[in-house]
């Protein structure tokens, strides 16, 4: 990597949720690697601080925080805590998300429930609780334009099953429900120079996902194999997206929903 690639957010801080494992984890990583001080939010206490600790031990800067993103009290408190610990947060990336996985007529409430806290709810209330401490600074200091304002951005983890998918009612909800918040807050955010982007995954071999597959003797890897043109994904091609859409090389956007499909022009 050369030199100005190590830098190209040198001087930023990014807080990342679900960023004990998966995407949120290599993303944490990969912004390390180029400069960014990172902020790291996950359920998963042991697991984040780890993340934190390998991105230090490789000369970055990190912090951990054990957070449950279903609880509106959490979420303040830590942002709170983020916020007097790093001084401010530039980018906000949002990977936190959880599967439950069953056919129309088998739902439960308690599923539902469980889904849409996490993604849904959890991406909602950890936007609000950034965002009002951005406009809050923006308050104190008005500008002319928007662009005169400090760059924000707010990217966050949907997947292509918001298109709809199968035995997915719960999980395809919550993340089309993504697209919908993240086009309301660009719409609404944008004068103050924060712009709010979606990265919609195909499928990515994350811990999670994997144990999907893995089931009843690995048949949902061969049902989804023939489904994906590219192969399985890998999560570094999802930080890549991100890292992307939080770049000064995508400053002119806003609003936008980028599709990462793995070669995957249909739907089924």
């Amino acid at each position: 990597m050369n030199s100005s690639a190590r830098s190209r957010f040198a001087g930023k801080t990014v807080l990342i949720t679900g960023g004990a494992s998966g995407i949120g984890a290599q993303t944490a990583r990969d912004f390390a690697a180029e400069g960014a001080a990172v902020v790291l939010f996950d359920t998963q206490g042991d697991a984040v601080d780890r993340v934190a600790d390998e991105i230090r031990g490789a000369g970055g800067k990190a912090v951990s925080y054990t957070v449950d993103v279903t609880s509106v009290a959490e979420i303040e408190a830590n942002v709170d805590t983020a916020f007097a610990a790093v001084g401010e947060v530039d980018l906000l990336v949002q990977c936190a998300g959880i599967l439950r996985d069953a056919l129309l007529k088998d739902v439960t409430e308690a599923q539902w429930e469980t889904v849409m806290g996490v993604n849904a709810k959890g991406i909602l209330f950890t936007a609000q609780a950034v965002v009002r401490r951005w406009l809050a600074a923006a308050a104190a200091a008005p500008e002319p334009t928007a662009a005169a304002y400090p760059d924000r951005r707010i990217v966050t983890v949907s997947s292509l099953a918001a298109d709809g998918q199968a035995g997915q009612t719960c999980y395809a909800a919550s993340k089309a429900a993504i697209v919908a918040m993240t086009k309301s807050w660009a719409k609404e955010l944008g004068r103050y120079n924060i712009r709010s982007h979606v990265v919609m995954p195909a499928l990515i071999e994350t811990p999670m996902v994997r144990e999907l597959l893995e089931k009843d003797g690995a048949k949902w890897r061969k049902a989804f194999e023939e489904l994906m043109p590219f192969g399985f994904g890998k999560p570094s091609y999802i930080s890549d997206a991100i890292r992307f859409l939080c770049s000064d090389e995508f400053y002119f956007a806003n609003g936008e929903v980028l599709r990462v499909n793995g070669g995957k022009l249909t739907s089924a």
